[in-house]
């Protein structure tokens, strides 16, 4: 089973981060990957905080969805050699 996780830049009940997280659900669920069956999903909501994350960019592989700038929130060194475990970043409009 493969392990998926997701963190959230908003906080769990803002209704723009739930609308993102919906979306990405249902991209993996098109794409085969249900939780549960072959996949487990793990979110975390770090409410824009970025410290939140930096700890991890160093020893797990990291695809930012929807970070508008990385580079500016501190958490990549440079795009061209971002650092860590960054596997890259993808910005996308929810409808």
């Amino acid at each position: 089973m493969r392990r998926i996780g997701a963190r959230v830049a908003y906080a769990e009940s803002d209704p723009e981060g739930q609308a993102g997280l919906t979306a990405f659900r249902e991209v993996f669920q098109s794409l085969g990957w249900m939780d549960g069956r072959n996949a487990r999903f793990n979110y975390r909501w770090t409410a824009g905080d970025a410290s939140l994350v930096r700890g991890q960019t160093q020893i797990i592989p990291i695809m930012f969805a929807s970070a508008s700038d990385p580079v500016a929130a501190g958490l990549v060194a440079g795009l061209g050699h971002p650092s860590g475990d960054i596997t890259g970043f993808t910005g996308f409009q929810y409808e």
